[in-house]
């Protein structure tokens, strides 16, 4: 039974964090070593998990004053004797056999980098979202963002490290990030359709704040873009990867309109044509044709 560390960055969580653990401790899987990092909470989060070290001496608690969920996690896999890395964010909870089943799947495939897993999303309001990952093609799943999360998601330890472990300068994105430079070296994806991780909406108190839209775009628009160039490389035809990020172009026109018009100048191809194959409608399709993204965004906002 190979060790698997859990390495869980908490910030102000101490209403979610009893919860969190006790998720992990029911584990059928119990080579286990659980790793807490503090970061920067205000709450009684740090005591909290000392009273749980109190009567479980082998977590493994520290903090990490760098902010963000990355710099977290990071610190943690540094304290990490595991040979399989189970991410989990404090508010979020695993379901009994989780970590026993990718084991099972990634143990027998020691050249793939994670196990792509399926979630279940518990907003506000208690309602329930089931989400798969898409098996078509990964660069394809990880482009449209259905290639599993890091809860979901089981890895290999060592493919992590050897990649430097997560981006900590990132504050979005970091997760299709990690995603994309372990597929890079090691292209191979196992697929676990069981819904044994539940990933739970707060409305405050992320440790990654969110509260940069503008920048979350950029970063968004600017990693598919990273994707697509690989993808080109390796021979891929890549027209319908500019199709599928177009929306996020034109979503993002209302945020910073000069941003936008430049981006698509600059980043797509010359002769780029938007379908209606991809939601859009014959009329812009058409003005766009006349007019340039400009022109056919200009007059969508007027006759709006």
């Amino acid at each position: 039974m190979p060790l698997v560390s859990v390495v869980i960055p908490c910030y102000n969580v101490e209403g979610y964090l009893d919860d969190c653990l006790e998720s992990v401790f029911k584990q059928v899987y119990t080579n286990l070593e659980v790793i807490c990092i503090d970061n920067n909470s205000t709450d009684k989060t740090w005591l909290k998990l000392n009273h749980w070290k109190d009567r479980n001496p082998d977590i493994i608690i520290d903090r990490e004053l760098k902010k963000g969920a990355c710099a977290a996690r990071n610190k943690g896999i540094s304290l990490a004797d595991g040979e399989y890395f189970q991410f989990l964010d404090a508010d979020d909870l695993l379901l009994r056999n989780k970590i026993e089943v990718q084991v099972t799947l990634l143990d027998e495939r020691e050249d793939f980098p994670f196990v792509s897993g399926a979630s279940k999303y518990k907003g506000i309001d208690g309602s329930i979202v089931e989400v798969s990952p898409e098996q078509e093609n990964i660069f394809h799943s990880l482009f449209i963002g259905k290639l599993g999360n890091t809860c979901s998601n089981l890895w290999n330890a060592a493919k992590l490290k050897e990649i430097g472990g997560w981006s900590e300068d990132l504050y979005s994105s970091q997760e299709t990030d990690l995603m994309f430079r372990l597929l890079v070296k090691y292209p191979n994806v196992v697929f676990d359709d069981e819904f044994n991780t539940i990933i739970q909406e707060r409305s405050f108190g992320q440790i990654t704040k969110q509260s940069n839209m503008e920048g979350n775009f950029i970063r968004y628009l600017d990693l598919r873009l990273r994707i697509i160039d690989f993808m080109e490389k390796e021979n891929v035809n890549v027209e319908k990867y500019y199709q599928l990020l177009f929306p996020k172009v034109r979503e993002f026109y209302l945020y910073n309109k000069d941003f936008s018009i430049k981006y698509i100048k600059t980043k797509f191809p010359k002769k780029f044509l938007p379908s209606t194959q991809f939601g859009n409608s014959k009329i812009y399709c058409l003005l766009f044709k006349i007019l340039g993204f400009s022109g056919a965004e200009k007059i969508k906002s007027g006759l709006k």
